[in-house]
């Protein structure tokens, strides 16, 4: 059968050059269109938005779709690697994917995050889990790890939000 996910390019599997790819367009999108602008202005507080005469609704169902848009990329790369559809194989990993957003310096109360903090995030949990499995930690412990550095990360945003606002 096709199996997108085995095809190496350059040394790495096409998956990696897909989320690169992605990643580079959302960034540019993020950062140098009037979107990202809203974006950002909607995350960091939305009745401003909606006073400086941005359309929330609208630009709140351009944000969820371009959710699912990625979410259907991300199945789908994980269907090519596996073969067969499990509905469950991602439940449980929100609070990993924000980990690796407040771990990449995003604030929880919205409005400042980059795409490559989030992607350097991701990558010191990667490090982090691969540790702690190469040293033997059970998977509880590997948690509770995680859960500390989240700790850590959430508190050094509150301190950088006190200092700067």
């Amino acid at each position: 059968g096709f199996r997108f996910q085995n095809d190496i390019i350059l040394g790495f599997p096409s998956g990696v050059w897909i989320a690169v790819v992605v990643s580079i367009l959302l960034a540019i999108g993020l950062r140098y269109t009037v979107f990202g602008r809203y974006v950002f202005a909607l995350g960091s507080n939305e009745q401003t938005a909606r006073l400086c005469g941005i359309n929330v609704t609208w630009n709140k169902v351009a944000v969820y779709s371009l959710a699912g848009l990625f979410m259907g990329l991300a199945g789908l790369l994980q269907f090519s690697r596996l073969a067969t559809g499990n509905p469950m194989s991602g439940r449980g990993l929100e609070l990993q994917v924000i980990a690796a957003v407040v771990i990449g310096g995003g604030s929880l109360s919205g409005g400042r995050g980059t795409v490559l903090g989030t992607l350097a995030g991701a990558g010191i949990m990667a490090v982090i889990y691969s540790g702690c499995t190469q040293i033997g930690m059970d998977n509880a412990t590997q948690d509770i790890i995680l859960g500390i550095v989240i700790i850590g990360a959430v508190a050094i945003d509150q301190l950088r939000q006190r200092v700067t606002g």
